[in-house]
């Protein structure tokens, strides 16, 4: 199946191993889901560690239980340093 601008699509988030993270390293990554924390520039969504930075685009107010999606590169820890955060 093909993905498409405009569609929504589920986000099932694996454990995988850490020689696997390490490879996929560098990455892009995108992931949906509600806020769980805000700790300054370290965000937990759906279970997935997201660091923002100076550069990244936030296009919203952030807040816990606001559902985002976050679009960056994965870092070799399975965190995604975000390049844009969005409702």
């Amino acid at each position: 199946s093909e993905t498409s601008v405009g569609r929504t699509y589920g986000v099932t988030h694996t454990q995988l191993p850490s020689e696997t993270v390490t490879a996929m390293a560098g990455q892009p990554a995108e992931v949906s889901g509600a806020i769980e924390s805000i700790d300054g520039s370290v965000l937990v969504i759906a279970g997935r560690t997201v660091i923002t930075t100076i550069k990244t685009e936030i296009k919203i107010d952030l807040s816990v239980g606001l559902i985002v999606t976050v679009q960056g590169t994965l870092q070799s820890d399975g965190s995604i340093l975000a390049r844009e955060i969005k409702e």
